[in-house]
Formats: structure tokens, sequence, C-alpha cells
């Protein structure tokens, strides 16, 4: 990424983002930080905002630079007027192909499994209860999805994001499940006495 950038006044310096998931995480080389001070190099995940690396510097109010970032994998090199000034490894974009909860309701023996798969694809997910002395070979899977990323309901289309409850069959001790892209889905499965926690 190579662009020209100029101050054009104020205390701060130029904040350069490398990369943002839009779910958290994101790498920045921000020059002239902490008062014009110093160039650093900042990642944040999880909430947890890091300073990966720091060097002396100041921007100059009016002048024009030249800025270059050359990230490859985790390595992120910077360079301003063609000097490398920092290099750093920095987060990776991280996101799991699904995410998952399991419990268990203790009155009914029911197993309730909650799942979001983020991605644009279908996810076929292997699923192991374990725990349990025996299960339903149907369970209740409520769906909750939408076409697109930005799917949204409206006065005329008020259930385009909308649960559909259906029952889906095969389910077992071990079972595969396909969970739909962009969806979360909540599993609800028949299940016996218990003999410990239940894991997905």
């Amino acid at each position: 990424m190579t662009f020209k950038a100029c101050k054009l006044g104020g205390a701060e310096g130029l904040v350069v983002t490398v990369y943002d998931d839009g779910a958290g995480a994101r790498a920045e080389w921000i020059l002239g930080g902490q008062g014009n001070t110093r160039h650093t190099i900042e990642t944040q995940y999880a909430l947890q905002s890091q300073l990966v690396a720091q060097t002396p510097g100041s921007i100059e109010t009016g002048r024009w630079y030249d800025v270059k970032v050359v990230l490859r994998g985790r390595h992120m090199d910077c360079f301003l007027d063609g000097k490398l000034v920092q290099s750093a490894e920095v987060l990776p974009r991280q996101t799991l192909q699904v995410y998952a909860s399991a419990t268990r309701d203790e009155k009914t023996g029911e197993i309730i499994l909650k799942v979001v798969n983020p991605g644009e694809e279908p996810a076929d997910v292997a699923i192991q209860l374990d725990g349990v002395a025996r299960v339903s070979s149907s369970a209740q899977a409520t769906v909750l999805t939408g076409e697109r990323d930005d799917a949204v309901n409206s006065f005329d289309k008020p259930a385009s994001v909308a649960p559909i409850t259906k029952t889906v069959s095969g389910t077992g001790p071990t079972f595969q499940h396909r969970f739909a892209p962009r969806s979360l889905t909540v599993l609800r499965i028949g299940g016996g006495a218990a003999s410990g926690p239940a894991t997905p």
C-alpha cells in the first residue's frame, strides 16, 4: 500500500489502518503519535490493544510524505519517504469457521447447542456429545439467517431475517450437521440421563 499524506494541523500525526476485519481486530501504523513524538505500530484483537513497536519521530504540518506499508502474512514493514522506519509481527485476521456452546436442561434432559456460522459458505461440522447416556435420533433446529451480510427487516420485507424452526434427523452421540452461511442455529436434542458435561 503506497500513498501520499499531509498533516493539516493538530497535536497528533497520521493514522494508517493496515487492516480492519470489522469485528474488532485491526493493525495501525501511527505516525507522530503520543503528542507527535513517536511512530508506533499498534494492534487490537478481542478488545485488547497492544503496542507492538515504537520509535522516536514526528510529522511536520503542511508537508507531503510518501507512505508505504508492506504486509506479508503477519510481517509488516513501514516506510516513510523511502526509508524503512519500523517492522513488526502483527496479528493476523482470525475468524473461526464456527462458534459454539452447549448446555443441558437438567429438568428435561434436553441438550441445547447454539452454533454461529459467520462465513459466506455452509459449514459441515462433526458434533460429539460427551457425558450423556443416550440422545434422540432427531432434533428441533431453529435457524436465523439472512441472504446477505447487510440483510435487515423492513416494512416491505418484514421477514427478511426471521427464525425458521424445523425437525432434523440423524442426530446421536456423534453426528454431522451442515450449518447455513451467516446463521445462528439452536439445536434442541432430546437426551437421557446425564453422566457428565455436554460439549460440542
